[in-house]
């Protein structure tokens, strides 16, 4: 079983424009929708690759956050277990010019968690932690996560025989690193960042 732990999953809108215009008026063209965020892109690529896996993490509410978990559960060879949290779901803007390709991200900090929430979401990874299960935890943290959560969960997943990924940046994958994950993914300016 693998289990990818997303604790910031975002509603991504792209849209093109022939031009960004910082300042200036910018109309659209057409709006599409995905699910996003590190962990659910994972599962994404195990489903394209023929291979199953949960989605789990945070997910906020609102209309964001149904669209964005509709998505997911349309998402063949993915199942949705992700704990609900009372903050609304984040949402993340991607301009791409259509003359040149550039992209322009505009990405939201995502909704805020109570220790109630998290410790819900523990619990149910202890659940998931089996021996032979495979967690990977990836992306940016939300607000009221502490730093160390991923060590935390990678502890817990060693404890019970599973292997643990680790795609983190920053502190999350500085204090992630303390309990020793079986795989790191660090791009070139988190790596640098990080030595």
């Amino acid at each position: 079983m693998i289990v990818t732990v997303t604790v910031n999953p975002a509603l991504d809108r792209t849209a093109g424009v022939e031009k960004l215009r910082i300042g200036g008026l910018n109309r659209l063209g057409e709006v599409v929708e995905d699910c996003g965020g590190k962990g659910v892109n994972v599962s994404k690529a195990v489903a394209a690759l023929g291979g199953e896996s949960v989605a789990t993490g945070f997910m906020g509410g609102g209309a964001a956050g149904e669209s964005l978990l509709g998505l997911i559960d349309a998402v063949a060879g993915v199942r949705a277990g992700f704990v609900p949290v009372a903050a609304p779901a984040r949402v993340n803007l991607k301009i791409v010019e259509t003359v040149g390709g550039v992209l322009t991200e505009f990405n939201e900090a995502g909704a805020a968690v109570t220790p109630g929430e998290v410790d819900a979401l523990t619990a149910k990874l202890a659940g998931q932690a089996v021996p032979g299960a495979v967690f990977v935890f990836s992306g940016s943290l939300c607000p009221g996560l502490p730093e160390d959560c991923y060590a935390t969960w990678i502890a817990l997943a060693h404890e019970a025989g599973a292997t643990a990924l680790l795609d983190a940046s920053g502190q999350a994958l500085r204090r992630g690193l303390v309990a020793r994950p079986d795989l790191v993914k660090p791009n070139w300016p988190e790596l640098a960042d990080l030595v």
